[in-house]
């Protein structure tokens, strides 16, 4: 079983690895550049602005959630129903796994259109404005 997985890991680390190292690589930089910045404005007299962290915090966007927990649900009945098919039927492991899949992408589609027929009517409150003054 693991014999098939080695590969596909060796082939991922080779794509994946360099791509690391490039984004840390830039990241690195970006951070030298922007303390660059602001120590020349510092240099200059200029007080920096501050950072984006300190700005007011959104709440999160509910749809999002609730579309994820529906999806999640989805999986998870899918995986009960592949597996209680599966062992009730004692198939053999190459039918075993076309049950799986089936089950869980219909799952997963019946749990999209719940989040669509939910979420139809629902509109979005933006909370996150400042009060006028």
């Amino acid at each position: 079983m693991f014999g098939e997985i080695v590969p596909l890991f060796a082939i991922l680390g080779v794509f994946f690895a360099p791509v690391l190292v490039v984004w840390i690589i830039l990241e690195f930089r970006k951070s030298k550049l922007r303390n660059n910045e602001k120590m020349a404005l510092i240099a200059q007299g200029i007080i920096p602005p501050e950072e984006s962290r300190t700005k007011l915090k959104t709440n999160p966007n509910r749809f999002v959630s609730l579309r994820n927990g529906i999806v999640l649900i989805g999986i998870a009945i899918g995986i009960l129903t592949g597996f209680s098919i599966s062992e009730g039927m004692a198939l053999e492991e190459e039918k075993a796994f076309w049950i799986y899949s089936s089950s869980i992408l219909l799952f997963l589609g019946i749990g999209y259109l719940i989040y669509f027929f939910v979420t139809r009517n629902m509109t979005i409150s933006n909370d996150n404005e400042l009060p006028q003054e």
